[in-house]
């Protein structure tokens, strides 16, 4: 169960993973491939599928989301919203806020107050039992080096300190 967020600038999400009638996590929820970012609501399996469905240029042969037959993307790309609900992932533009997931009524509600969509998703894991944990979240602006980590990539460090000498 999972509630992610856009409010135009920045996608978040929960991290707190279900299954099995257990609450389970961390999960990443968000990612960022080239260059467009998305969230995704269903199977953690399902996601990864759809990601490296992207990663490989979105080939005709779509991802088989064989088990559940749900599951849905939030897509940002070219700065614009989008809905793709497996198992056809056809595009379906939304915006210019948008969330989806168990908690986004509550998300929805807190950005049209005029919450950010971190703020909205914090709400929204107040509210809903479904969503919990701390929130993730990617920005439509930072650079496509840029991962969810908050700590650089050794490499990348590496390189700016060698830069820096």
């Amino acid at each position: 169960m999972t509630t992610i967020a856009f409010d135009g600038k920045t996608l978040a999400c929960d991290s707190q993973g279900n299954g099995a009638y257990t609450v389970q996590g961390p999960m990443k929820k968000i990612w960022k491939v080239r260059n467009l970012i998305f969230g995704w609501s269903g199977l953690y399996s399902d996601s990864i599928l759809y990601r490296d469905w992207l990663i490989a240029g979105r080939p005709e042969k779509k991802p088989d989301i064989g088990y559940s037959g749900e599951g849905c993307a939030l897509l940002i790309e070219g700065g614009k919203a989008w809905l793709q609900h497996a198992p056809h992932f056809v595009k379906v533009p939304v915006g210019p806020q948008a969330a989806v997931g168990c908690g986004c009524d509550f998300a929805m509600g807190a950005m049209l107050a005029g919450a950010d969509a971190r703020q909205a998703v914090k709400i929204a894991v107040k509210l809903d039992k479904g969503s919990g944990g701390k929130v993730q979240a990617l920005s439509i602006n930072e650079p496509k080096h840029v991962t969810n980590s908050a700590k650089p990539k050794r490499s990348a460090r590496l390189r700016a300190r060698r830069r820096a000498k």
